[in-house]
């Protein structure tokens, strides 16, 4: 059970989004229990990185002119420090076109500086992803910062100028992660307890994801792990998700994402 938890949780962190993981300890009398919530701090942070991903990856298509075909990619790992100057990079995807190569590593640095780090992320330096792919341009992830080949100096003030909320608001694709209360996880879980019907044997699974609407009712429901052979058992935990109804939903739970565990036994494989 430890090995499934480590898996389910590393990829919460890699996906920034907010789950509610529920394990099927019994097979008659399934019991819920939630592993990890994001409190309003983390949740908080989590809007403010994707937010200022989007605006780097904003920025810079502001910046970029592609100087051969759609048909290049390129990838930095870049290094950005609190104020939002470049220090370091390094190239992690190479490209096929050296000038396709060198036109997107100088967008990057001509871009630069950035706008201040948001105060939620709590961070000195960090490192970030981006990648060039023919016309688009995108910014993946907030790490630490990373010990860098290549130092830059650098006192450009071409992107300073662009606010965080405007890029935000213009054509920005990212879906922020929302608190759940633990009221909330528990009226789901409850409804849900009630309503299943165990088709479920030893180290079987079935996980079913599902968005939570403003109407109370659980919305875009998906089995996305099924590891049995019976098929009512799939059909039965999106039949029990199904029932969900919530009478009061809490702005902040809107639309967050959350993906419930049906399973029984330790090797489960996830």
């Amino acid at each position: 059970m430890k090995k499934i938890l480590a898996v389910i949780l590393a990829s919460m962190a890699f996906t920034g989004g907010i789950y509610t993981i529920a394990i099927a300890a019994d097979n008659s009398q399934p019991h819920y229990s939630t592993v990890k919530t994001m409190s309003p701090d983390e949740a908080a942070a989590s809007r403010a990185r994707n937010i200022y991903l989007n605006y780097l990856s904003y920025c810079l298509r502001l910046n970029w002119k592609n100087p051969v075909s759609n048909n290049y990619q390129a990838g930095f790992s870049v290094n950005i420090d609190k104020a939002g100057r470049i220090t370091g990079y390094d190239t992690i995807v190479a490209s096929k076109s050296a000038e396709f190569e060198k036109a997107a590593l100088q967008t990057i640095l001509k871009t630069a500086p950035f706008k201040p780090l948001p105060n939620e992320l709590k961070m000195g330096s960090f490192s970030t992803e981006i990648y060039f792919d023919g016309q688009d341009i995108q910014a993946n992830g907030i790490y630490a910062s990373k010990h860098m080949k290549n130092k830059v100096s650098q006192n450009n003030k071409v992107c300073r100028t662009v606010e965080v909320e405007e890029a935000k608001q213009l054509g920005m694709q990212s879906e922020y992660p929302q608190y759940v209360s633990n009221a909330v996880h528990s009226d789901i879980s409850s409804q849900i307890q009630q309503n299943w019907k165990p088709y479920l044997k030893t180290n079987n699974a079935v996980a079913v994801s599902f968005k939570i609407a403003a109407d109370g009712t659980m919305q875009n429901i998906k089995v996305d792990v099924n590891q049995t052979k019976n098929p009512d058992a799939a059909d039965a935990a999106v039949e029990a998700v199904k029932s969900v109804k919530l009478s009061k939903v809490p702005d902040s739970s809107i639309g967050a994402n959350i993906v419930y565990y049906f399973a029984v036994g330790e090797n489960l494989g996830f």
